[in-house]
This record gives structure tokens, sequence and C-alpha cells, in this order.
């Protein structure tokens, strides 16, 4: 995966899976499925401060989702085959937004504002 950040310019990550995170906005939490995304490089990182919003894509330049945060701490993670503890170190880990997620929540606030079927949201591929 890779991205061009505002902050961190163009980077180079793996995405390390999906994990259900818990935000809170003006008092109101929500949870959604985010890709967890870790640099390549070690000791690198993916992205920092003032990347948020920044497209990831994919390895065949498909757009993989949206930069929302960074993580600063770490967390214990099972493992569902090998049932062993790992820790994982998010202070480099860079939560993404999958594409879907987004189309889907940009959808829902168009028929919210505007009338339910008024307008129908999708990507549009660029043939190259």
């Amino acid at each position: 995966m890779f991205k061009q950040g505002r902050t961190t310019g163009p980077t180079h990550g793996e995405r390390h899976g999906t994990t259900a995170v818990t935000r809170v906005y003006q008092c109101r939490m929500m949870q959604s499925l985010e890709q967890v995304v870790l640099p390549d490089v070690q000791g690198g990182h993916f992205a920092g401060l003032g990347d948020s919003g920044a497209l990831v894509y994919g390895s065949q330049g498909e757009v993989s989702g949206m930069i929302w945060g960074v993580a600063t701490s770490s967390a214990e993670d099972q493992d569902s085959v090998s049932a062993q503890r790992t820790t994982v170190a998010l202070d480099r880990a860079v939560f993404v937004t999958p594409t879907e997620a987004l189309l889907l929540d940009i959808q829902a606030k168009c028929d919210r504002e505007l009338g339910e079927g008024k307008v129908r949201v999708s990507v549009i591929p660029v043939n190259g």
C-alpha cells in the first residue's frame, strides 16, 4: 500500500489486518471496522499527524481507503489460529477507513440531505 500525505509525503506500508475501532465525537460513540497499516520500513512511519484524509492506494493503484488517524499506544491481540497472545506496536500504526465504508457513509448523507435515491455515489475507475 502507498499514499502521498501532506506531512510525511510518499510512503509505503503493509496492511496488517482489520480491527474494530471505537471513536468518540462530540460525546457520541461510533464503532467502525478499519484497516491497520504499518510501515514497511523498520523504524519508519506510514503516516503522521496532518496526513488524515490522504487516500491510500493498493499495489495496482486502486483506492483502498482514507487515513483517519494514527495510533499512539500498544495493544494485545488474540491470534485465533495459534491462540498465542501477540503485542502489536501501535506507535506507527495507521487506521484507514475502507473505500466501501466511505461510499456508504457519503450515500447515506446524500439520502438524508437530498432525499433517498436522488443521488448515486460511486467510484469511476480511470483507465491509464
